[in-house]
């Protein structure tokens, strides 16, 4: 399982495609969407990486293997 945060970043595309009959659980879940986001872009911005930028860069990606190489600030296999 990948680390740096992409695999929780990768989680919060599952939340983002989920459908809710309650406004609450919607609510609820996009909190909890982008709180699984913050971890990797925190860390890409202690980097002095643009985190945001990077995070719309690896949801992009649809292999959850993929992360950023921080030493090379590259898309990598990171498993």
């Amino acid at each position: 399982m990948p680390g740096g945060g992409v695999s929780l970043l990768h989680s919060s595309k599952l939340l983002n495609d989920m459908y809710f009959d309650n406004l609450d659980e919607q609510i609820g879940a996009k909190i909890l969407a982008k709180a699984l986001c913050d971890p990797f872009i925190a860390i890409a911005n202690n980097c002095g990486l643009n985190g945001d930028y990077w995070k719309e860069k690896i949801l992009e990606e649809s292999n959850w293997q993929i992360g950023l190489c921080l030493k090379t600030s590259k898309k990598s296999n990171m498993v």
